[in-house]
């Protein structure tokens, strides 16, 4: 099932101002984004975050 890909020109919405407890967590050295932090944003960035609530993907918690 492909996920609709938002229009080049369509505003984004802004990021949240703040990250809050739960939003993140560390595995070594990178920064991974919980789902709860990803909701808060408002859409998928195409970039295979882990956590996507947005899209299937092939990651494993």
């Amino acid at each position: 099932m492909d996920t609709p890909q938002p229009s080049p020109n369509a505003p984004q919405p802004s990021p949240p101002d703040e990250l809050q407890p739960g939003d993140f967590y560390y595995e070594g050295e990178y920064l991974v984004f919980t789902a709860q932090y990803l909701l808060r944003r408002g859409y998928c960035c195409n970039n295979g975050c882990r956590h996507c609530p947005y899209r299937e993907n092939d990651y494993e918690d």
